[in-house]
């Protein structure tokens, strides 16, 4: 979609910390994270379930911002696909 494409060059590391993102919530998904500065405890594939469509939806309502969400939604796939043909193979051995 056009929401997606970038208009403009981009530079950072985002899109590799939401590939993390991505690889917690396979290893660690039902373990509880407490969002920062509240008591809310929510598990970790929740947390970042809801960071990922958070992003789609930036995406797709502010397709020219300067934040690179192209970038970060590409980096949780990238990151949900590597961690599920390296990490999981890694651990069951």
């Amino acid at each position: 979609t056009a929401a997606l494409a970038v208009k403009a060059p981009t530079i950072g590391a985002s899109g590799g910390l939401f590939g993390l993102l991505a690889a917690v919530a396979l290893r660690f998904g039902d373990e509880e994270l407490t969002v920062l500065l509240t008591p809310i405890e929510v598990r970790a594939r929740t947390l970042v379930a809801v960071i990922a469509v958070a992003e789609l939806l930036l995406a797709l309502w502010l397709p020219h911002s300067r934040i690179a969400h192209g970038a970060h939604i590409g980096g949780l796939l990238s990151g949900f696909l590597l961690s599920r043909l390296t990490l999981f193979k890694s651990i069951n051995q």
